[in-house]
């Protein structure tokens, strides 16, 4: 959808396909604040696919590229329109481009066709403007189809010649989202397509097609020579640069005469006919085998289309145009556009021939029968350039300026000189030959002459050629009526020619000392001014010299416009937290912005922002050496308190780094500290299993601990310590007061253990077996009558004894087995005791 921009205040609107109103209303669709607008100014209309704009009938009219339009005017990407003293542009929406390539930074999208995509493009290590053509992603995943993509870049890309776009390179390249991208850069003509001056033109002259023809044949006659065939040739590929030079593009698709088809065979053995079905050759729509000659059908193709306007061949769809190549006998320019003299018909129509042995067999042969029917039609050649020649098609309007003046003054010296006599005598000599003629008529005849000559001395010429073409008609036998009618139009043409010239002078001195001396707040109508008048003047050295100015003028704009842009960028970096972060957006957005004082901006500000980052990492150094004191003293509480609180204060990724280290440093070395305390705990245990000082020192070192995972480890460890020791106090609340080691005994005989019984009856527990067996370790030692020296696993076994005949074992099943790991109980000694 096309969009309305004015210029100056950068408001816009999107043109649908409904009717937009411009004017000064505050109810038009697009309201401009400009008194010499008027209300409801112009309108423009979607019609036929197309877009038409017409002025409403207002005060001041409306202009289009610098003219007044009369009627419906249809609309072009790019033309600028006044109404009022408001410029606006008429363009196409931009394409949000997603594309990145390395080494390239994309400007815009400029073309699309079958294959892919065209961009325009900056590479960035030689600094210059090329055209980028991006593979479509429909082809990407075809192996086949991408290495011939490659391989066919790279062929164009050792071409070298003035009337080719020369290829620079050929890659591919990775996506953000991890999608493939095939692309070939190549030299950016800045310029027209043939076919987009077909679209401006309706039809070319049969003269300009010639030297159209005959520049394309060389570049032809080179891309053979390297055993290529284009396989594309058509009005999109064919360009004109700033200087008229024509140059064929989309070398891209040129194969190999050894391995051309009219078609690719895709990866899944699929076939894809290749060219487009307007220009395609029969046997490229076959997909048999093609040589250069297919090239010649297909210029053939693009020459009917020059001269006539239309395409060799229509239908509903691709299918039905590419049958009637391959079937249909091609028309006749001639017949088509009866101004195309014979010669050049026919010749066009061998072009055309089905079989490829009837056509001009190489490009030279045909290039040099269109030169010899362009000296047979007409010597001096029409304006246009051929690889180095020079444009002759367009004339400087200034050359014609001076064409006319000269003629006008040599006009008038012939009439001074033929003549040699006054109005006065003129009309003495009306009279004379008009005799017969009355008095009266004869007054009323020479009162027009003279009104005639008044208005021609106030160079009212018009006006004065009106009347003496009515004097002409009324006194047909005068000879002095054609003579002075012939010198007002000399005097006309002459002035008209001095008007010219005198205008294009003044547009020129106003717009250059406008260029040379800008105003920064109207920039951009400058520019507006400048593109016109280069536009309407192209070729003059004028125009030439504004083109310079307008690049200055551009940089300037650009220059602003970035300003403004960085201004606001600024403001937007302030607001994102963290120093590493900014420096990251930094990086990423430092290559939208191409002046001098943005980049130096930039690298000051990343500067600053690594110094500062430098400062937390020394800062962040100095707290591990404070937190190595506490780690060092075995005071872990403290030293993971201050690690944290010291976390807190960095963002820098690498001065977190330097405390989550120390983290993990006293992680370790408070671990290593618990399992000390296990150790030296669990060897008075093996003393004393009713040791408090093994409790005391557990209880007096958990606090240093505080903070870190060995914490809740050494307090788990005491839990079950505690915990074995309820359950020893609960098994000897059962007993009848002596010690759980007086029910050892190392003599023989002791046959049963009388509990405490909450009835005046009296339970007893037989255990002799538990006694009367032998564990691993006491067939191996001497066992003393001490804590260390008793039995585990028959201490264990009494534990379970006393519990489930109290029916508490359940209750202290989990301090069972928390005694059976502390004191390491062997699973085979328990089962030696059953």
């Amino acid at each position: 959808m096309p969009i309305l921009k004015i210029l100056k205040s950068n408001q816009q609107i999107e043109v649908a396909t409904k009717k937009v109103v411009i004017g000064r209303h505050s109810g038009d669709d697009l309201t401009l604040n400009d008194a010499k607008s008027s209300r409801s100014n112009t309108e423009i209309e979607y019609k036929n696919k197309k877009y038409f704009i017409r002025d409403r009938g207002s005060r001041n009219g409306t202009f289009v590229n610098g003219t007044k339009i009369e009627e419906a005017l249809e609309l072009k990407y790019g033309d600028k329109i006044l109404i009022g003293t408001s410029e606006l542009e008429f363009i196409k929406t931009p394409e949000k481009i997603n594309l990145e390539l390395i080494g390239y930074e994309i400007i815009e999208h400029v073309a699309s066709g079958g294959m892919g995509k065209v961009y325009k493009a900056r590479q960035v290590s030689l600094d210059r403007t090329v055209a980028v053509k991006v593979l479509s992603p429909k082809f990407t995943s075809d192996k086949r189809l991408t290495e011939n993509f490659i391989n066919e870049a790279r062929s164009a890309g050792r071409l070298n010649h003035p009337n080719l776009v020369q290829v620079h390179d050929v890659n591919k390249d990775f996506q953000k989202d991890g999608s493939v991208v095939y692309y070939f850069s190549m030299e950016y003509v800045d310029g027209q397509t043939i076919k987009e001056i077909i679209r401006d033109q309706e039809k070319l002259s049969y003269l300009y097609t010639i030297d159209l023809l005959i520049a394309t044949c060389l570049g032809l006659e080179y891309i053979h020579s390297n055993n290529l065939v284009h396989r594309d040739i058509k009005p999109d590929n064919l360009m004109l640069d700033s200087d008229q030079t024509l140059k064929i593009a989309d070398l891209g698709i040129a194969l190999n005469v050894e391995e051309s088809t009219g078609e690719d065979i895709t990866e899944d053995g699929q076939r894809r006919v290749v060219g487009t079905p307007h220009y395609i050759s029969p046997e490229q729509a076959r997909g048999r085998k093609i040589d250069h000659r297919s090239d010649i059908y297909s210029l053939g193709a693009t020459a009917f289309h020059m001269l006539t306007g239309d395409t060799l061949y229509d239908g509903d769809n691709a299918r039905d145009i590419i049958k009637k190549h391959v079937n249909t006998e091609p028309r006749l320019v001639s017949d088509v556009e009866s101004k195309v003299p014979k010669l050049l018909s026919e010749l066009i129509n061998s072009m055309l021939a089905k079989d490829i042995k009837d056509r001009p067999q190489t490009a030279k042969e045909l290039r040099e029968e269109l030169e010899d029917l362009k000296l047979r039609l007409q010597k001096n050649a029409t304006g246009f350039r051929a690889g180095k020649q020079k444009n002759q098609h367009k004339k400087s309007p200034l050359m014609f300026s001076l064409i006319a003046v000269i003629l006008g003054v040599i006009f008038a010296f012939m009439y001074l000189f033929l003549t040699s006599v006054n109005t006065d005598d003129n009309i003495k000599n009306i009279n004379n030959n008009n005799g017969e003629q009355n008095n009266d008529t004869m007054a009323i005849l020479q009162s027009q002459i003279s009104q005639a000559q008044n208005l021609s001395d106030q160079n009212k010429y018009e006006e004065a050629i009106n009347i003496f073409n009515k004097l002409k008609s009324q006194h047909p036998e005068n000879d002095q009526i054609v003579i002075l009618l012939k010198k007002t139009k000399v005097s006309r043409d002459s002035y008209n020619s001095e008007k010219i010239k005198n205008n294009f002078n003044n547009a020129y001195t106003r717009i250059l000392e406008e260029a040379q001396s800008p105003d920064s707040s109207n920039l951009l109508a400058l520019e507006s001014k400048l593109k016109i008048f280069i536009n309407k003047y192209k070729n003059t050295e004028e125009a030439k010299q504004l083109k310079k100015e307008l690049k200055t003028i551009q940089k300037q704009i650009h220059k602003e416009q970035e300003s403004s842009l960085l201004l606001n960028y600024q403001n937007e970096i302030n607001s994102i937290k963290g120093e590493e972060k900014q420096i990251e957006h930094l990086k990423k957005n430092k290559k939208r912005f191409y002046q001098k004082e943005s980049k130096s901006w930039f690298d000051n500000k990343i500067n600053s922002l690594n110094h500062k980052l430098l400062e937390q990492v020394r800062d962040a150094n100095k707290s591990a050496r404070n937190i190595n004191a506490h780690i060092n003293a075995n005071t872990f509480d403290f030293a993971m308190k201050q690690a944290k609180s010291y976390l807190e204060n960095y963002e820098y990724s690498v001065a977190k780094n330097v405390i989550l280290s120390k983290i993990a440093d006293i992680e370790k070395k408070a671990n290593n500290f618990k399992n000390g305390i296990i150790k030296k705990t669990n060897m008075l245990l093996n003393d004393d299993f009713d040791s408090a000082e093994a409790k005391l020192i557990i209880e007096s070192n958990l606090s240093k601990l505080e903070g870190t995972k060995a914490h809740g480890s050494l307090k788990g460890n005491l839990n079950k310590i505690l915990s074995v020791r309820r359950l020893h106090s609960e098994v000897c609340k059962f007993l009848d007061g002596s010690e759980l080691i007086d029910l050892y005994p190392i003599t023989e005989g002791f046959k049963e253990v009388r509990l405490k019984s909450k009835t005046a009856n009296e339970e007893k527990i037989d255990i002799q077996k538990v006694y009367d067996a032998n564990t691993n370790k006491e067939r191996t030692q001497k066992l003393s009558k001490s804590w260390s020296s008793i039995d585990r696993a028959k201490i264990y076994k009494i534990y379970e004894s006393v519990l489930r005949n109290k029916k508490s074992f359940k209750k202290y099943s989990k301090a069972l087995e928390t005694f059976k790991k502390i004191f390491k109980v062997k699973e085979s000694d328990l089962k030696a005791l059953d």
